[in-house]
């Protein structure tokens, strides 16, 4: 059996997605029988993030030249071309979907079986696929995306799922939104739970955490919250929080990490409520970092307004450290009642939520308990498995 993994992902925007294929990968290196082929195509030269965790059965591929992938590699050379480049793009760029890619012929020179998108782009190929959309975050908040991109999505999303031999999601609550917002066949849709890819990664020394502190000079104490600044992901909410705390004589400082993409108003109401110095934003971490700020964290505040899965919950309960979490879309579901859930715009839940995980040791290590017990039923051998069970049903039908 030859299974292609599309993983063309842009070096620049590695993050949730890119941790699902590292454990994908780790997983199915570890699930792999013999005479199975399971190919990740790269875009060539960006990929440097993803090759250490490529091993076994697995194995990374080249398909034909990615004109915009070489663009863009030349514009990195170029001091402010590719913020220049960006903006001329969204000044020019018409109101219509972006059109849907074909197959480069990749797929069928290997002979695949089966082409997994484990994310929302894809392509047309006439080799069965399986296609995980994630979420309908634009069917829900169409006002978080362009004209452009609600347009991109729809067409996205009905005709992969469309070409799909099965769609797979992290929940049921997430299989429940497609049949009623995209018309998919519930009998094609698979509840595949995904795992914190933590277990991926070598574990950090003490003198690691140490010099990561040291670094970011960050507090003894301190609530944490990874998340790129999209706009759902609602980090005024913690801002807002916090100066309510602020108004009540109590001070928390607050660790925000992820590429900043719309913080501009996260900064700029930070300053106006007087915040600023009890909010840290350190950017895109590595691996080696983000385990190290969960070993030092007191707690993880979520308060996404939606969410296909909600990945730092998992990596919290995994680390050991207490969750609150918005109850937003699947997040209870993710949560397993394990952590403090409240209503993501109720500013007075979210600070009440993470006062109790900064003073209520009781709590918190109820929270640590139930949070490990959750992160012991899951893992990517697991999951691997599942979708290696998927490609099989695929490859054995055809």
């Amino acid at each position: 059996m030859r299974v292609l993994i599309n993983a063309r992902l842009p070096s620049d925007t590695v993050g949730g997605v890119a941790q699902v294929l590292i454990g994908l990968a780790s997983g199915l290196a570890e699930v792999a029988q013999p005479g199975e082929e399971y190919f990740f195509l790269t875009n060539r030269g960006e990929d440097s993030w993803f090759q250490p965790f490529v091993r076994g059965a697995c194995r990374i591929v080249h398909g034909s030249t990615d004109v915009r992938a070489h663009v863009r590699r030349l514009l990195k050379r170029i001091p402010g071309a590719v913020q220049l480049n960006r903006a001329l793009r969204d000044r020019q760029r018409s109101v219509s979907a972006r059109p849907l890619a074909t197959s480069d012929g990749t797929a069928e020179r290997l002979g695949a079986d089966v082409v997994h998108f484990p994310y929302p782009g894809g392509f047309l190929t006439s080799i069965p696929t399986i296609y995980q959309p994630w979420d309908l975050q634009h069917v829900h908040y169409p006002e978080f995306f362009t004209a452009q991109q609600l347009l991109t999505r729809d067409l996205w999303y009905r005709t992969f799922s469309s070409q799909a031999r099965f769609v797979s999601v992290a929940t049921e609550w997430g299989k429940k939104d497609l049949v009623e917002h995209l018309g998919v066949d519930p009998r094609k849709i698979e509840v595949v739970p995904v795992a914190p890819v933590l277990t991926a990664y070598t574990p950090p020394s003490a003198a690691d955490v140490a010099a990561t502190r040291a670094q970011f000079d960050l507090p003894d104490q301190f609530a944490y919250y990874p998340a790129r600044t999209w706009p759902h992901k609602n980090h005024l909410a913690i801002i807002y929080a916090l100066a309510l705390l602020r108004s009540r004589g109590t001070v928390r400082q607050v660790v925000f990490s992820g590429s900043e993409t719309y913080a501009q108003d996260i900064h700029a109401e930070a300053v106006r409520l007087g915040v600023q110095n009890q909010v840290r934003f350190i950017g895109f971490v590595s691996p080696l970092v983000l385990q190290c700020i969960y070993a030092m964290a007191t707690c993880l505040i979520f308060p996404s307004r939606f969410e296909g899965w909600g990945l730092p919950i998992s990596e919290a309960f995994l680390a050991g450290v207490p969750v609150a979490s918005s109850n937003a879309s699947c997040l209870p579901e993710t949560a397993s009642g394990a952590a403090i859930l409240f209503e993501p715009d109720d500013i007075e839940a979210i600070a009440g939520s993470m006062e109790a995980l900064f003073t209520d040791e009781t709590l918190r290590r109820e929270l640590i308990r139930s949070g490990r017990e959750v992160a012991q039923r899951l893992s990517w051998r697991s999951t691997a498995g599942q979708f290696r069970e998927l490609y099989l049903r695929i490859a054995q039908g055809r």
